[in-house]
């Protein structure tokens, strides 16, 4: 939720009347709402990745299946829903 707030704020703060000006060579020169992004982004990536070690790695488990149909939308995930 951190990211979407800090993102959302970059967007409410953005004049749309001047188009970003994007430096690759020197971000610190271009337009610095896309360095923001570009930070926050980078941010959102890594937690997401930490995450997803924290759930494979765990030696109990962290997310719940469900056991079948019965047991969808209770706060369990469903067979083949990509957990483990």
């Amino acid at each position: 939720v951190l990211y979407t707030i800090q993102y959302q704020d970059i967007l409410d703060r953005s004049d749309y009347s001047q188009p970003p000006v994007e430096q690759n060579i020197y971000p610190m020169d271009g337009d610095q709402r896309l360095r923001e992004i570009q930070i926050v982004t980078r941010h959102d990536i890594d937690n997401t990745n930490e995450l997803i070690r924290l759930l494979e790695t765990s030696r109990v488990p962290l997310v719940q299946g469900a056991n079948g149909a019965d047991q969808r939308g209770r706060g369990h995930l469903h067979p083949g829903s990509g957990s483990h």
